[in-house]
């Protein structure tokens, strides 16, 4: 079965400054990518919201995403840190089978 179709959980977040409607778009943009990224072998990867579909209208364009993806013990785990001027968001998912 495909990465693109299991489960993310996220297990953590830390929020430093940003509203909690900013931290759930950007959680919304974290799943999609974070299964996108499994069926790859890519073990760090950056983006600018700007580039993603309707990050205007959700108000998140000016944040930057870095993902790194670690294996830690049987689960394979994806730490995310978004970034924009003085507000930070650092999450950590994994992807389980359904």
């Amino acid at each position: 079965m495909s990465k693109q179709f299991y489960k993310a959980s996220i297990e953590e977040t830390q929020n430093n400054n940003c509203s909690q409607e900013e931290a759930d778009k950007l959680i919304d943009v974290l799943i999609p990518t974070i299964k996108q990224m499994a069926t790859t072998l890519a073990r760090k990867s950056w983006y600018e919201l700007a580039d993603f579909y309707n990050s205007k209208e959700c108000n998140i364009a000016g944040f930057t995403m870095m993902i790194e993806r670690k294996q830690i013990a049987d689960a394979e785990c994806f730490f995310a840190i978004f970034e924009n001027a003085d507000k930070k968001l650092e999450v950590m998912a994994i992807l389980e089978k359904d």
